[in-house]
């Protein structure tokens, strides 16, 4: 059995098939320390990166927004040198993937449409976290789909 090509998503607009799915692990190239809130945002920007770089005809990828975990570091005083830094992390895989559907795209051209995603979980997916199916539900297909062509 093919897990990819029977992974499907019903959206209220469109049912979407997943096509392509790469990740890895969020911090992986994270030498030291603990992650910040910048750190973070520069990790968001090298997935969207590495989602262009990735997945084929990718120039925007649909980005959905991870949610930033408080690291509580108070029992580790040489951790906690500036008591105003707070440390934050990221859910610990990155996903970038590709979902195509038979429906048209934007404007209602295309043969069919796909989209590329870029989202963040704590655990490699298949299965896609709950939380981020629920965001991927919520897209406008129509209005975001990119249409393609045979």
């Amino acid at each position: 059995m093919d897990v990819l090509s029977d992974y499907s998503i019903n959206l209220s607009s469109a049912v979407i098939q997943l096509e392509v799915l790469y990740q890895y692990k969020t911090y992986l190239s994270v030498l030291t320390g603990h992650p910040t809130h910048s750190q973070n945002e520069r990790l968001v920007e090298k997935a969207i990166n590495y989602a262009k770089e990735k997945l084929w005809c990718c120039e925007n990828p649909y980005l959905i927004t991870p949610v930033e975990s408080v690291i509580d570091i108070s029992h580790n005083s040489k951790l906690c040198s500036n008591e105003n830094q707070h440390y934050k992390r990221l859910p610990f895989v990155t996903c970038c993937a590709t979902f195509s559907s038979s429906n048209k795209g934007a404007n209602n051209r295309g043969d069919y449409s796909q989209i590329h995603i870029v989202w963040f979980q704590d655990h490699f997916a298949l299965p896609i976290a709950d939380d981020v199916l629920n965001d991927i539900r919520a897209i406008d297909w129509s209005g975001v789909a990119t249409p393609c062509y045979f």
